[in-house]
């Protein structure tokens, strides 16, 4: 028999109710019309497009319209509800401790000349270990910036050489397990919890919760289908995910919280702007075109992009417009910035190889995308995020 089960409803007011439902493969939110006796059952990523409006039936000739964040307080209380449930509340913690081995597990270099011309795959990682065949001792090599506390517990790893050499390690200890052991992970997300912990918090629970990305419902929820199958091994004591399971079907997510982390200290100088044509928006800014990248469908969603760079006469800023191809309901994106972000995430995602503006500029709107859905998510959530530090 197919698992279900009605966590709570709550009512919004007298004409509809939400009702939370643990399913087998992700939860829903069941919304009832009370006047019709009618229902809908939606995934949670529903509620994550601000502005959308629902229209319900109140009489024979009469609608309410609502919008989403009018539903915002019954299901902040719902998802408080459903994140302290006994089925929920170790599944979250079980997703955070995968996805933290995941996102932190080093992309393997063997040869110097890969050194040099770092593929995009591994420019997606966190960490590089690099180990050359038959040696004893390599090194895992960060790649992203520090600063302040981070800056000097990686220092204490690197045996009085500079932080950006790695940590030294043996063949056997080499790997994520390394990390770990050493405790760099935990003392990073006690130096930068902003940075190291809470976007992973989030991205874990909303994982759990079904509360994917607006416009990649079909990863996400794939994602929670993946992380639910899971549930009754999570229940058993010392029982834990099956990471090679988790890892692929997270692969999207866990892109996106690389440029978050990668590119954490510049996005508080990038500005961020949904508009219906951003090169006409731009122009009018002063702004002068100059270089476009094409991105093909599956980078940043259904759609493919066209990305174009420009620079503003007489002034020290610069900005990038993604402009989704074809006929679609998608606006620009615009991102505008002093003129030292740019060089400054190019080296970011160099990872200490050739810079890539091809991974830079996918980078930058991972990361900004990532950051307004995180604060989307805080928003529903209302501070009931579990906290670790």
């Amino acid at each position: 028999m197919a698992f279900r089960e009605e966590i709570a409803h709550l009512p919004v007011d007298e004409h509809m109710t939400l009702s939370f439902i643990l399913t087998e493969s992700s939860p829903m939110v069941t919304i009832h019309n009370n006047d019709t006796g009618k229902r809908r059952s939606v995934a949670l990523s529903w509620f994550l497009q601000e502005g959308r409006e629902m229209h319900v039936r109140t009489g024979p000739r009469a609608t309410r319209t609502y919008t989403v964040q009018e539903l915002d307080e019954t299901l902040s209380s719902l998802v408080t509800l459903a994140m302290a449930h006994p089925l929920v509340k170790p599944l979250i913690w079980q997703t955070f401790r995968t996805l933290t081995e995941v996102l932190h597990q080093p992309k393997v270099i063997t040869r110097e000349s890969e050194y040099g011309m770092l593929s995009e795959e591994k420019r997606t990682a966190l960490w590089l270990s690099w180990m050359l065949a038959g040696a004893s001792v390599g090194r895992l090599i960060p790649c992203f910036p520090a600063q302040g506390q981070e800056l000097e517990l990686l220092e204490k790893h690197t045996a009085g050489g500079p932080w950006k050499e790695g940590v030294r390690v043996t063949a056997q200890e080499n790997g994520v397990a390394a990390l770990q052991k050493k405790g760099i992970l935990t003392s990073l997300m006690r130096a930068t919890p902003q940075r190291w912990y809470l976007p992973l918090m989030v991205a874990s629970s909303s994982a759990v919760l079904g509360m994917v990305e607006a416009g990649n419902d079909e990863e996400g929820n794939f994602l929670a289908h993946q992380l639910w199958k899971q549930r009754a091994e999570v229940r058993k004591p010392g029982g834990t995910m099956d990471r090679a399971v988790i890892a692929p079907a997270a692969a999207d997510l866990t892109r996106r919280l690389v440029a978050f982390i990668r590119h954490f200290y510049e996005l508080p100088l990038i500005d961020c702007e949904l508009t219906v044509d951003g090169h006409e928006q731009l122009l009018k800014e002063n702004y002068g075109r100059r270089d476009r990248i094409d991105l093909p469908a599956g980078q940043l969603g259904k759609a493919e992009y066209v990305i174009t760079s420009y620079t503003q006469k007489d002034s020290a800023l610069g900005a990038l417009v993604y402009h989704p191809k074809g006929r679609t309901v998608l606006k620009d994106w615009v991102l505008r910035y002093p003129h030292q972000v740019y060089p400054q995430a190019l080296d970011n995602d160099s990872c200490g190889s050739i810079p890539d503006n091809n991974v830079t500029v996918l980078n930058l709107l991972r990361a900004v995308r990532f950051q307004a859905w995180m604060e989307r998510i805080l928003r529903i959530t209302r501070n009931t995020i579990p906290s670790g530090f």
